[in-house]
């Protein structure tokens, strides 16, 4: 399967819906990490938290067609969005988007960060 048949294998709306969603789990997953980071659990450093499910959607946002992308402006500017939400908010969305998806994702879970997932790859 080339890479051509793959971009349209899903509907253009359900990419677009789950580059958002993946853009607000980043949000969150960094939300989430500075608080188990202040409260010294054993969670990953804020820096690496919401790494994965950038670079998903990333590569989501790449799999669309040029005229459904996001430039790397508006990109800042839903993640600047997301970020400005209070956590309940972050969280309620999150789980609901998850949801929608066919995924009954527990509330306030998180992506592992790159560093665990892939960043031996690289």
């Amino acid at each position: 399967m080339s890479f051509e048949d793959a971009r349209v294998q899903l509907p253009i709306r359900q990419k677009i819906a789950i580059r958002d969603w993946l853009l607000l789990q980043s949000v969150l997953d960094e939300r989430l990490a500075k608080v188990a980071h202040a409260n010294n659990d054993e969670q990953p450093a804020a820096e690496q938290a919401g790494s994965t499910s950038y670079v998903l959607a990333l590569m989501m946002n790449d799999a669309l067609f040029e005229r459904f992308r996001l430039s790397d402006e508006q990109i800042l500017m839903e993640l600047l969005r997301h970020g400005r939400l209070a956590k309940r908010a972050l969280l309620k969305a999150a789980s609901r988007a998850w949801l929608h998806a066919g995924s009954q994702k527990p509330r306030g879970w998180t992506i592992p960060p790159w560093s665990e997932v892939g960043g031996s790859c690289v």
